[in-house]
């Protein structure tokens, strides 16, 4: 990094990246939803369609700072296990949504799933804020170890002689 440049917070990244995309399934559904079924064409496809790639984009970035923000959560005798568990949960989250927004379409439309889906998505960013908060609070030294405070001399201990 050059000088004066910070790290942006995982946390945080994490915790906007939720909200962008949580934005974008809202504005998706709501290109399908305003538009007259008489005007649909190539232009609400096209916005919708330009909104949907940009999220590839942020997940792009996103999924990088994820799992790397999970790997510094993690000690490394149980990150196989978390990883391996996250994987599975969000594989079953996939398909879950997948089918229940499947069958939501059908019986309302495809706007108004795309519009609902973006409400967990959304719920992500006080779960991301949470998480940040609470690794700053441990304090983790990127290892999945807890940072201890170096002990200081003369503080006053239980050894003092006194």
């Amino acid at each position: 990094m050059g000088a004066g440049a910070q790290r942006r917070s995982p946390g945080r990244v994490l915790a906007w990246a939720a909200l962008l995309t949580a934005g974008a399934a809202l504005i998706i559904g709501l290109v399908g939803a305003v538009t007259p079924a008489a005007a649909h064409g190539w232009a609400p496809f096209a916005a919708a369609a330009a909104v949907f790639v940009g999220v590839g984009f942020v997940q792009g970035i996103v999924q990088p700072v994820r799992q790397g923000f999970l790997n510094e959560q993690i000690p490394s005798a149980q990150r196989a296990t978390v990883l391996s568990l996250d994987s599975f949960f969000g594989d079953a989250g996939g398909t879950a949504g997948t089918l229940g927004l499947g069958w939501l379409s059908q019986v309302a439309s495809i706007a108004v799933a795309w519009m609902l889906a973006s409400v967990p998505v959304a719920a992500g960013y006080p779960l991301y804020r949470a998480a940040e908060r609470a690794a700053l609070a441990v304090g983790t030294d990127g290892s999945g170890a807890l940072q201890e405070e170096p002990a200081r001399a003369g503080a006053g201990g239980d050894d003092d002689d006194g």
